[in-house]
């Protein structure tokens, strides 16, 4: 029974991870003033050298006051519980 669970997940995890691979555009990073690695627009402090860095806004971009966007992630998650509450009630009958 187990198996077929570790079979689900995969099947179901698969085309997640594909899909919804993180991946940054270029113009979401910029380099450290400290460092000069990449990093970040959004970066407060710096991950390779661990100083602080000056936040820069973009035109455009979602303020925290405004709620911004939740993601796409949010979608493979909903397909992903879908499925499974799908397989595990096909295995309880």
């Amino acid at each position: 029974m187990w198996w077929l669970y570790g079979v689900a997940l995969f099947i179901a995890a698969l085309p997640h991870s594909i899909f919804l691979s993180r991946r940054v555009p270029p113009e979401s990073l910029r380099k450290c003033p400290h460092c000069e690695e990449t990093i970040q627009v959004k970066a407060k402090v710096c991950h390779f050298c661990s100083r602080d860095v000056p936040f820069i806004r973009r035109s455009g971009e979602p303020s925290a006051e405004s709620g911004g966007f939740y993601g796409t992630g949010w979608l493979g998650a909903v397909v992903l519980i879908a499925v499974l509450t799908a397989l595990v009630v096909i295995a309880n009958q």
